[in-house]
């Protein structure tokens, strides 16, 4: 087995509106050309998951098979426990690789925040993150406007950031696969509620 996905787009369901219609067309567009022009395999799950999918085996397994995490960051995100996992399970994995660390600062995860930050995890507040906050809008008639030209400019810069990640992503294992990878990665510290977390069921 081997990647599947490019990118793993994680995000709160409060902002699907705006990352379904407004960013995931532009990222789409630019990615493919930041990587030579190729299709970019990118999951998200209201395309992916179908109708009587076993859904949580369906994301912990396109997590598994994908290189980046893109993480689309609001406050309300770090009250998720499936955002906080899904987060953590590729902090994870670079941290085994060496990254995140001072001689390699580098991750694998894309975060793009939609809010000021104000609110967000110690550790979140540590990483470099593309501020689109401006940006998030959910109006109809914001594609028309002067600000979504500056908006798609501050995209196509970003995804050659994307691309990097993409094409450096260690090999594939399938030890990625399996309950310490999944189920029992640390994920608490991302929480900004006071709801005890569930344990899930591993694959």
């Amino acid at each position: 087995m081997a990647y599947q996905y490019d990118v793993f787009i994680s995000y709160r369901s409060v902002t699907k509106k705006w990352v379904t219609e407004t960013f995931l067309p532009l990222f789409h567009t630019h990615l493919r050309e930041a990587i030579g022009g190729r299709e970019p395999d990118i999951f998200i799950d209201t395309k992916r998951i179908e109708n009587g999918d076993a859904w949580e085996q369906r994301l912990k397994n396109a997590l598994a098979h994908s290189k980046t995490v893109v993480a689309v960051l609001t406050p309300s995100y770090f009250h998720s426990e499936w955002c906080a996992r899904e987060f953590s399970v590729m902090r994870q994995r670079a941290q085994a690789h060496g990254l995140l660390s001072v001689e390699n600062p580098g991750g694998l995860i894309a975060p793009v925040s939609i809010s000021d930050g104000e609110y967000f995890p110690e550790f979140v507040k540590t990483l470099q993150q593309e501020k689109l906050h401006d940006f998030y809008n959910t109006a109809e008639a914001f594609c028309k406007t002067d600000k979504f030209v500056d908006f798609e400019n501050k995209v196509k810069d970003w995804v050659h950031k994307v691309a990097s990640i993409i094409n450096h992503a260690p090999d594939w294992n399938a030890e990625w696969l399996e309950q310490a990878w999944l189920d029992d990665v640390l994920f608490e510290d991302l929480l900004i509620n006071q709801q005890k977390p569930i344990k899930l069921q591993g694959l």
